[in-house]
């Protein structure tokens, strides 16, 4: 069962789902690597060093795409390739465990699987149309709005969400006026009063 725990796919047929001691063949943790055509995606098996939904949301955007037909995925040859570079320069990087195969940076895995399906923002782009959302994106907190300026499915209220951010993310945290301190001591000095009378 894929629960998380452990790692079997008793669901799956034997052949499907390739492991070679520590690593997943599967390309950018999504697709099976060995299957003859890309007719099967395993979404959330990865783990990444930073929030997990919006990684999952482009990994079905990218799926979709291919199964749509719209995007291709690169030969056997290729993914193994990438397969195995990512496995070797996450070992080198956190040293070997069970689980180092599936590891991902949040914002460069991201940026890779948007870049699959044309959804990763060309900065350059940007930089000469609309320097304050560059500027935002290039230099503010990553966003998963950012996925959606462009490529299939745009949303028109990206660029809104991407400039109102920190504003949206601050708000909370706005001092308010409270009279808690007030009514405080006010039971305080009553409490004072009574004990000092009785």
């Amino acid at each position: 069962m894929a629960t998380g725990y452990t790692w079997k796919f008793p669901f799956l047929e034997e052949g499907v789902l390739v492991r070679d001691e520590d690593r997943f063949d599967l390309y950018k943790c999504v697709f099976p690597i060995h299957l003859k055509h890309p007719t099967l995606a395993i979404f959330g098996f990865f783990l990444p060093f930073g929030p997990g939904f919006p990684p999952g949301e482009l990994q079905c955007r990218w799926v979709a795409q291919v199964f749509a037909g719209k995007c291709k995925l690169p030969s056997k040859k290729i993914m193994l390739e990438h397969t195995k570079r990512r496995y070797e320069a996450n070992v080198a990087r956190y040293g070997p465990s069970e689980k180092v195969s599936i590891k991902v940076d949040y914002i460069q895995y991201c940026d890779e699987l948007a870049a699959e399906f044309g959804a990763k923002p060309n900065l350059l782009k940007y930089f000469f149309t609309d320097i304050r959302l560059f500027l935002k994106i290039m230099f503010g907190p990553s966003l998963a709005y950012q996925y959606r300026l462009q490529g299939p499915h745009p949303w028109e209220g990206a660029r809104e969400a991407i400039m109102t951010s920190e504003e949206r993310m601050l708000f909370p945290l706005a001092r308010r006026e409270s009279n808690v301190h007030e009514n405080v001591l006010k039971r305080l000095f009553r409490k004072a009063l009574s004990a000092i009378v009785f």
